[in-house]
């Protein structure tokens, strides 16, 4: 699924965001700012990752990146990816079973495993959460 921001040219602006993203752009705001919290000397930016990703925002400290926000049309996605110690925490976590299970359906990388999560709403959200809670513990 294509970023609705795909002209490299032209790095999204926080009002353009707003307008794409519409109901969820808080829960955009919510788990950035969430994320920067729970690791204050983290950073965060927009990255043109190509033609087929478009633009997306991640969030990052010297080590790793923790969480990549990519906008869609009135919603957005989040991908995270996590090491072995992450994943064992997130088995027995209260997230919902649908991300254990696509976590564990996840092909195995050198870095980990990685999924991404459509946010539309804050239920999701508020798993997300977890996940960053538990990436940052790992």
């Amino acid at each position: 699924m294509q970023s609705i921001f795909t002209d490299k040219d032209e790095q999204p602006t926080s009002e353009e965001l707003q307008i794409f993203l519409g109901a969820t752009f808080p829960y955009w705001l919510e788990l950035a700012a969430f994320t920067k919290s729970s690791l204050p000397q983290a950073a965060g930016g927009w990255n043109f990752a190509g033609v087929n990703f478009g633009w997306g925002f991640r969030i990052s400290d010297s080590r790793r990146v923790i969480i990549y926000l990519y906008p869609r049309a009135l919603f957005f996605t989040v991908t995270m990816v996590f090491n072995a110690k992450a994943q064992e925490a997130i088995a027995v976590s209260k997230v919902a079973d649908s991300i254990k299970t696509s976590l564990l359906a996840a092909n195995e990388q050198p870095e980990g495993r990685s999924i991404s999560l459509e946010v539309r709403n804050a239920d999701v959200a508020a798993d997300i959460k977890q996940l960053i809670e538990i990436k940052l513990a790992s």
